[in-house]
């Protein structure tokens, strides 16, 4: 917001889910001439709104910032203070940092495509405008299990085979190491923040995972690794285009990365092909779905569906429904 001029000086902001309204903070001091931070919380919204009048941006002391304690779905439209034509009581630029883990996990998307068609202008701009769903395969390493392996030079492998058969069906959230990837990413959705609809949430798509072209041994996958970028585009940051990124190759985010531990690892095959009397596969097909899950509250399922041939004729193929939920 403070690289794109052009997008907040003298417009009117929302932010939506304000937490400790920093994002807020940020669109006074680029020069918003208002801002409506929205938070449902009561306790979140009381610190808030300390830290405006901390900062010296509380509109009721001059400043361009109010914060509004309530759920966004309960505002029909923005507080103005005289009468109005119905576009003026809109926002020009909405904002909000509504991504979960394999980002949409526990999100606030919903509210933020509500507040997009009722509190924002028409061509209003929308941070960040798209969204991105990366996955690649990778190996041991990436799993809890491998811990065990080798604890001070100990085999622990009783623990690990114990360990590896309960992080089947869940999906884990912790950091990867780009070095422990086997295969080339591939983006598997994109959301359109401008225009997309709350049940492109729910989506199925196909992959090919292959070894790196500069791979020349055989590896071993056994996890799929989730990860996602935010884009704010040229479109409406068109000074300084920025991309949010919480790929393993990245700087390390809160977000980390989502991992899904393969039922039964594949062997990998690099360009230089399996050694004689070794089984691998060229690469891995499968399809990626996720789906909210309509009976708990910011819950998702993941389902992953994989196959692959290896050299010798053999088939790997499974179907996994992993879970992600708010615990009790």
């Amino acid at each position: 917001m403070e690289q794109n001029p052009s997008l907040v000086k003298g417009k009117k902001v929302i932010d939506v889910g304000c937490g400790t309204g920093v994002l807020s903070l940020f669109a006074s001091r680029a020069g918003a001439s208002q801002v409506f931070s929205i938070e449902g919380s009561e306790r979140m919204a009381k610190f808030a709104t300390d830290v405006c009048k901390k900062n010296g941006f509380d509109s009721q002391g001059g400043g361009p910032m109010t914060v509004l304690t309530s759920k966004v779905e309960d505002l029909k439209t923005l507080p103005t203070h005289q009468a109005a034509a119905a576009d003026d009581a809109k926002a020009d630029v909405l904002v909000s940092e509504w991504m979960g883990y394999a980002l949409l996990f526990e999100t606030m998307l919903d509210s933020v495509l509500y507040a997009r068609d009722h509190l924002l202008k028409p061509q209003g701009a929308v941070l960040p405008d798209l969204a991105h769903i990366i996955i690649a395969g990778a190996g041991p390493k990436s799993t809890e299990s491998s811990f065990w392996k080798d604890v001070y030079g100990f085999d622990m492998s009783p623990i690990s085979e114990e360990v590896a058969k309960s992080e089947v069906g869940k999906a884990l959230v912790h950091a990867v190491d780009a070095a422990d990837l086997v295969t080339e990413s591939v983006r598997v959705k994109t959301l359109d923040l401008v225009t997309m609809k709350a049940e492109d949430q729910d989506f199925s798509s196909a992959f090919t995972l292959s070894s790196p072209s500069e791979s020349s041994s055989v590896s071993t996958c056994s996890s799929v690794v989730i990860w996602f970028d935010t884009e704010f585009s040229s479109r409406f940051c068109k000074e300084s285009p920025v991309v949010l990124s919480t790929s393993v190759a990245s700087q390390i985010t809160h977000w980390v990365q989502t991992v899904l531990v393969l039922e039964e690892p594949v062997p990998l095959m690099g360009r230089g092909g399996a050694p004689p009397g070794m089984k691998a596969a060229t690469c891995i097909n499968g399809r990626l779905s996720m789906v909210r899950d309509k009976r708990k509250h910011r819950s998702l399922d993941i389902s992953l569906e994989y196959k692959a041939e290896l050299s010798d004729g053999t088939v790997i193929q499974k179907t996994t429904l992993y879970t992600m939920s708010v615990k009790d």
